[in-house]
């Protein structure tokens, strides 16, 4: 008896273990499909033009030049943009 609670609370723990697993997977895929090009869940993302790095356009600051409009990681880069707009 103690062997058949034992064998079966091991195959109770494989089927959530592996239910959980394939929802995960089943999430990944989804989030895929729906992806495209540089959009995550926070938003489209944007280059800063002076490190290079990409952040999120609803939280990059934004500044205007040549009819343009660049975006920017934090104020350091902003400022380097700004003191020499061409050398990036």
């Amino acid at each position: 008896m103690t062997r058949f609670l034992i064998l079966f609370a091991v195959l109770l723990l494989a089927v959530f273990f592996l239910s959980g697993l394939f929802r995960g997977l089943r999430g990944v895929s989804q989030r895929r499909e729906e992806g495209r090009g540089n959009v995550v869940e926070g938003g489209d993302m944007v280059r800063d033009p002076v490190c290079g790095v990409y952040v999120a356009k609803r939280t990059a600051l934004a500044r205007h030049y040549g009819g343009e409009t660049h975006y920017f990681c934090g104020e350091t880069c902003a400022k380097k943009f700004e003191i020499e707009p061409g050398q990036s």
